[in-house]
């Protein structure tokens, strides 16, 4: 990951569904997710096997005032397709994470 033009710079925001396209969001709303979270980023590009590192001090240029850091991948494809599959994986786990959550309730109900 050393040679310039190997690395793709994820921002949260470019996922983000709250956010419009001018102010960073890179993806249809369809496909973005509410309020990804730096850690979500990580695991989801950790589960696609593409090297990466997490800058978490770092600031969005757009959103200077949140400390949301940014992550630095490998570029495997290009980067608005990278960028969709992020998202779909966040939002597969979301949906992972729901089920298991109301399976929980339903056993603790019986």
């Amino acid at each position: 990951m050393r040679k310039r033009g190997e690395i793709i710079v994820i921002w949260p925001a470019y996922l983000n569904a709250n956010l419009t396209r001018k102010m960073g969001r890179r993806i249809p709303k369809e496909i973005a997710v509410q309020n990804p979270t730096i850690e979500e980023l990580e695991e989801a590009v950790k589960e696609l096997k593409i090297n990466y590192i997490v800058e978490k001090d770092k600031k969005y240029p757009k959103t200077w005032f949140k400390e949301e850091g940014r992550i630095l991948v490998e570029k495997k494809c290009k980067k608005g397709e990278l960028i969709r599959k992020i998202a779909l994986k966040i939002n597969e786990k979301r949906i992972m994470k729901r089920r298991i959550e109301e399976e929980k309730r339903k056993r603790g109900k019986d």
